[in-house]
């Protein structure tokens, strides 16, 4: 339909309503017609009979025409529903109501219309598409469709666009909001002009009637509601001056990626209190969530937790981190000497080789009580009359070459235990050397039930403990507030005092970034999943921003852009329980053990020393002595 001329009608009209409807025909053509996914919802509303009349006139009218070039669109007039004939639940839908064509007369009729656009129950929506055909007969049309943009913007609709006629000629209006010689305007322009097409293509500005006005935002400023909460954000200010530079941490990345790609600048605003919020039933809200509700601010982002509450009165963006809540508990008592030593393996581990080594020594034992030659030297190899003594030295790592065994049973033996020995001593001496340099505490508690059952008293926000009540109703739950903040905890936690008994239910990067910057105050993080936290950020309800921000975001996400921000906040591996520090010395309280063991030993030789001594004066104990020598 590139001239008007090309449509014609057997009805008598004056032309005015040929110009209006012929237009209006054009801009469904163009962009209503294309998709027929959903149906085109049709409304009117006037302050007089005989205007109501009119628009009917023109709606039949435009029913008749659509029809004949394209069967497929699917009209719905207002608070009808659609139906494709089937049973299915989906079938019958106010829902999906993204492109309407209103008939308006005035600022009374939009008033009306601007009510069925506010009722939910209608389910309108306001980011969708809108093609207002304004049939009044003032003269000062200007003034009242600025008017209408001024409250369509109010009410965060921004993708409309307008059609009345201009001394009998149509043309099309529409505002931008944001362009490069203003911010927040909604002054009418006009788009596509109808004046001359008896024998000229149309005049239209642009590639499409509904571009999309948030993409550039050429540098309009947005109200940030943030503060500083690492590691999901961090407010950058100049030293002297206090004047905004830019954003850090994971969130703080994310949104000046944002910013670079819509082209908008960033105002930060931080409420009294330094409170997320709390949204209550009644509607009203506090803290940052209260700025949103309240518009004054487009934007607040400090690490929100989707809720259901929140997201029935503002906006909420799509989720960018899910992460998992763990619990932090306190690292517990500390290791005594001894227990440094025996902890590199479990207890199963040195049941295993004491039971190995006890069979060796008793087996050695046996075949020297029999006292036959030709088999100790079968088994032991032959010259070899010390095979106890060689079965330590080869256990501590030591190898006696001048006794090696000679016959192929006796070598089998002595590779086998080679081989037995090296693995676990080298295991050990790793293990060991692992403990004795990060290693100080027992680990108190494994799991949640074991928190539960020793009546811990479990902090966490109040949307956790929630959960952590319908799950488990007999543990006993905290909520962190202003009086009971996360970091407070924390330092309870990692160095208890007296009576505390206490532990921490947060998110996963919460729990890594305060180990990470708190070596020598570290918690110990029980990985059992319980809550999955998916984090968002909200805007006001039916923001004109959420469609083309959760566009970007999800191509954030693609790209692995989020991982890598992860990746270069947490420089240690949360997988890893070691942290990394400057090298230090291993004290003598590190190293007590081996000095006691090795004070042990020594007792032990001197009474061997002794015995021997004893035994020039007794038979019976330099048998005993000798048959021990081995």
């Amino acid at each position: 339909m590139n001239t008007l001329a090309e449509a014609t009608f057997d009805n008598i009209y004056a032309d005015y309503n040929i110009s209006l409807i012929l237009s209006v025909l054009w801009v469904i053509k163009h962009e209503f017609g294309h998709y027929n996914s959903t149906p085109l919802t049709i409304g009117q509303r006037a302050k007089n009979s005989k205007n109501f009349r009119l628009q009917q006139d023109l709606i039949d009218e435009i029913f008749k025409r659509v029809k004949q070039w394209n069967s497929e669109t699917v009209f719905l007039m207002e608070g009808q529903t659609y139906s494709n004939g089937t049973e299915d639940i989906y079938a019958y839908s106010h829902g999906n109501r993204e492109k309407s064509i209103w008939f308006l007369d005035g600022l009374e009729a939009y008033d009306s219309f601007s009510g069925v656009l506010h009722n939910s129950d209608m389910h309108f929506r306001r980011y969708g598409y809108f093609l207002l055909v304004y049939t009044g007969m003032e003269r000062n049309h200007l003034k009242i469709i600025q008017e209408m943009f001024n409250r369509l913007f109010d009410a965060y609709v921004i993708n409309v666009i307008v059609v009345t006629l201009i001394d009998k000629y149509p043309l099309v209006y529409t505002y931008f909001p944001f362009s490069s010689n203003s911010c927040y305007v909604w002054q009418p322009e006009i788009i596509a002009s109808f004046k001359g097409t008896e024998s000229k293509p149309i005049f239209f500005k642009g590639e499409k009637l509904f571009p999309n006005k948030v993409e550039n935002m050429h540098s309009c400023n947005l109200a940030v509601v943030t503060w500083t909460f690492m590691p999901y954000m961090k407010v950058v200010k100049d030293a002297k001056s206090g004047k905004f530079l830019f954003l850090s941490g994971i969130e703080g990345c994310l949104l000046m990626l944002l910013s670079q790609h819509m082209n908008f600048s960033i105002t930060i605003k931080e409420p009294k209190s330094l409170d997320r919020g709390d949204v209550y039933p009644n509607g009203s809200a506090t803290g940052a969530a209260g700025m949103i509700l309240r518009k004054e601010a487009n934007i607040t982002m400090i690490s929100f937790l989707y809720h259901p509450y929140r997201a029935n009165v503002l906006s909420a963006s799509v989720s960018y981190i899910n992460i998992p809540y763990f619990l932090a508990v306190s690292p517990g008592r500390s290791l005594t000497s001894f227990e440094r030593l025996i902890k590199p393996f479990h207890y199963m581990v040195w049941t295993c080789f004491s039971t190995s080594f006890a069979i060796a020594v008793i087996f050695i034992l046996y075949i020297r009580l029999l006292g036959q030659t030709k088999f100790m030297n079968f088994v032991f190899g032959p010259f070899n009359r010390t095979p106890l003594t060689n079965l330590v030295i080869i256990l501590l790592g030591g190898m006696n070459h001048s006794r090696g065994a000679l016959r192929n049973f006796a070598r089998y033996l002595l590779a086998l235990w080679l081989l037995y020995t090296m693995v676990l001593r080298v295991a050990y001496s790793g293990q060991l050397f692992r403990i004795l340099k990060d290693a100080s505490h027992h680990q108190s508690m494994k799991n949640l039930g074991e928190v539960i059952a020793k009546n811990c008293t479990i902090y966490a926000y109040p949307i956790v403990t929630n959960v952590i009540q319908i799950s488990y109703p007999e543990a006993k739950t905290a909520h962190l507030d202003i009086n009971n903040r996360a970091n407070s905890i924390f330092e309870r936690i990692s160095q208890p005092k007296e009576g505390d008994n206490i532990v921490l239910y947060l998110l996963e990067y919460s729990l890594r970034y305060y180990n990470q910057k708190n070596p020598n105050r570290r918690v110990v993080i029980i990985r059992q999943p319980l809550i999955m936290g998916q984090i968002v950020f909200y805007m006001p309800r039916y923001s004109y921003l959420q469609p083309q921000l959760n566009n970007l975001i999800i191509r954030v996400l693609e790209s692995g852009i989020i991982k890598r921000i992860e990746s270069m906040l947490f420089y240690v591996d949360w997988k890893s329980k070691g942290h990394q520090v400057a090298p230090s010395q291993l004290t003598m309280p590190l190293l007590r053990g081996v000095f006691f063991v090795y004070v042990f030993c020594l007792g032990i030789s001197f009474a061997i020393f002794l015995l021997e001594l004893r035994s020039q004066n007794s038979e019976r104990l330099r048998k005993l002595i000798d048959f021990f020598n081995m």
